[in-house]
């Protein structure tokens, strides 16, 4: 939160329900700023009297989120790949839908 000029920023965590606290604010005007990893901030001006308690809610917005993926040319260490195996049995493979060609309707034989 950025404090009148004059006083050093407050900070403080929200918990698991997403609730804060500041204790002993004097009556001013407040800017306060949410900051939660993945969303954008959000900022809000907030103006106290005294004796006042303020609610205040906030919805956060997603924040962009860009990944950059380099393809270089060479060899991989296939030891390091996430791969994942399946095996297969010949009664399975038997069962598989596939086109048959006998020798005298192979490509190349009249």
């Amino acid at each position: 939160m950025d404090l009148p000029s004059g006083h050093e920023p407050r900070l403080t965590k929200s918990d698991a329900a997403g609730q804060f606290c500041f204790d002993a604010l004097s009556p001013d005007t407040y800017e306060l700023q949410i900051k939660a990893l993945g969303f954008r901030p959000e900022r809000r001006k907030v103006k106290l009297a005294s004796g006042e308690t303020t609610k205040l809610k906030f919805i956060l917005m997603l924040d962009t989120v860009t990944q950059e993926v380099t393809v270089a040319e060479g060899a991989s260490n296939v030891t390091s790949l996430n791969v994942a195996e399946t095996k297969i049995g010949e009664g399975l493979l038997r069962n598989l839908p596939s086109v048959t060609c006998s020798p005298k309707n192979s490509p190349g034989k009249t």
